[in-house]
């Protein structure tokens, strides 16, 4: 069982300092998430890896023009069984898994 978006646009390679600039951007962003931990900034890295790892990047960017839902649910896979996995999902207490168990329990009722 997934869930996934799939995106339609024009995309287009950014130029290196966006690609920076971005890097920076994620750095600041998703870094600090982690706190106590301090902060990683492209700052901590000597001149020749910094370099040497933006060689490596290349920035992309995209103008979305159409955004698409997918949710794979296994409903090819026999009832009984969809209702074990939803059974599974609820029981774990997570707001996600029972969220996701939620889409499977129609078929509860077709089973017994």
């Amino acid at each position: 069982m997934y869930e996934a978006v799939e995106v339609t646009g024009q995309a287009q390679f950014m130029h290196p300092n966006e690609t920076t600039n971005h890097l920076d951007w994620l750095s600041t962003h998703f870094e600090a998430r982690l706190t106590p931990k301090p902060i990683w900034t492209t700052d901590k890295m000597t001149k020749r890896p910094y370099k040497a790892m933006l060689r490596g990047l290349i920035g992309v960017e995209m103008l979305v023009s159409k955004l698409r839902g997918i949710r794979k649910t296994a409903a090819h896979k026999p009832i009984a069984a969809q209702v074990a996995v939803a059974d599974h999902m609820s029981a774990t207490g997570r707001a996600r898994d029972v969220e996701m168990a939620a889409v499977l329990m129609p078929a509860k009722g077709l089973v017994g």
